[in-house]
């Protein structure tokens, strides 16, 4: 037994020796610096670098092709092969009008390099747009029904050589906006409000800008919540594995969580409902309160491969304007993981 492990011991180390051998003895690309920053230009500019990629192996580097991670970039590699000690250039080239805000572009270059296959170099910086949306070119409201909230935009001309003019904002059916000019030709404001007297629910909806270069659609995104509401209003538990939910540790992925909120006042949960015999539902704290937290956990046992949850949690409570909340859950189950 003991020459045995003397044998396999040698043969570890004649493993390593010559795999030290096969590497000595290969290409090895290095680049002094990976990265570069251009700074700040204007959308549509035409960007190049170039990085030095020298041959520090024994052997010839030779380059096979490139994944480029943004549209508009290309990679240029001369020669397609470095001599041992020499020195090869790789000229990454950008147009940027497909781009904006602050970005990274990563072209990986591969090559026949077995220590590193691919060689990451990046380009990053800021792109400006000729008109800016700021803070983001969107709108998220969550309010209460008949509460006064607003968010307000800045929308700033980038272009030197043309003023912008903005002549309205043409709002959705749920909404009311105002413009205001903050700088003549350079720098206006849009603030967003839900219309008054909308209904409590969810609505996805469009704030057109007319303006002299063209109308910007800014989407908004508005919850007009009601008294007492759920957070999230419906549960989706995706696709579980049965035989993943019977391991150790599968409880993160088999319990969602929501809150019963509402939104001045105590409130009492007289009951909840289920008919599934696979979720089961705890809620927290016991007693009165404005805020609860309601847990339904799949019961790993119950799950069967190819049963679907279409269920439906009745909340019975003591407010008398929201005596129930019917918070639907839907998930599917399979036999192994996918």
């Amino acid at each position: 037994m003991r020459y045995r492990s003397t044998i396999a011991g040698s043969a570890t180390i004649f493993a390593l020796v010559l795999s030290n051998h096969c590497l000595a003895q290969a290409p090895s690309a290095v680049v002094a610096q990976d990265e570069f920053d251009f700074g700040s230009v204007k959308q549509g500019t035409h960007l190049d670098h170039t990085f030095t990629v020298k041959n520090a192996g024994a052997a010839p580097l030779q380059f096979s092709g490139a994944d480029l991670s943004l549209p508009g970039m290309k990679a240029r590699v001369a020669p397609a092969i470095v001599a041992p000690g020499a020195e090869g250039k790789v000229t990454i080239e950008w147009t940027t009008d497909q781009v904006a805000g602050t970005v990274a572009g990563i072209a990986r270059i591969r090559s026949n390099d077995p220590a590193h296959p691919q060689l990451s170099l990046t380009l990053k910086g800021s792109i400006n747009p000729p008109i800016s949306i700021e803070p983001i070119p969107a709108v998220f409201l969550s309010t209460f029904a008949n509460e006064p909230l607003e968010r307000t935009l800045t929308i700033r001309n980038n272009n030197d050589q043309q003023p912008l003019t903005l002549a309205r904002a043409e709002p959705g059916p749920h909404v009311a906006a105002t413009l205001a000019t903050i700088e003549p030709g350079k720098v206006f404001t849009v603030t967003v409000r839900p219309a008054a007297h909308t209904a409590p629910g969810r609505y996805e909806e469009s704030l057109a800008l007319d303006t002299n270069s063209g109308t910007i659609a800014i989407p908004v995104h508005l919850w007009v919540k009601p008294d007492l509401y759920a957070n999230p209003a419906e549960v989706d538990f995706g696709t579980v594995s049965a035989e993943q939910a019977r391991q150790p540790g599968a409880a993160a992925f088999l319990t969602q969580t929501l809150v019963l909120k509402r939104r001045t006042g105590t409130f009492q949960i007289k009951s909840i409902a289920s008919a599934s015999p696979l979720i089961a539902v705890t809620r927290s704290p016991e007693g009165p309160s404005d805020s609860f937290t309601i847990q339904m956990k799949l019961r790993p046992e119950a799950l069967t491969p190819g049963a679907k949850l279409d269920e439906k949690i009745r909340v019975k409570t003591s407010d008398p304007a929201f005596p129930e909340i019917v918070i639907p859950v839907t998930g599917a189950v399979t036999s192994s993981r996918q």
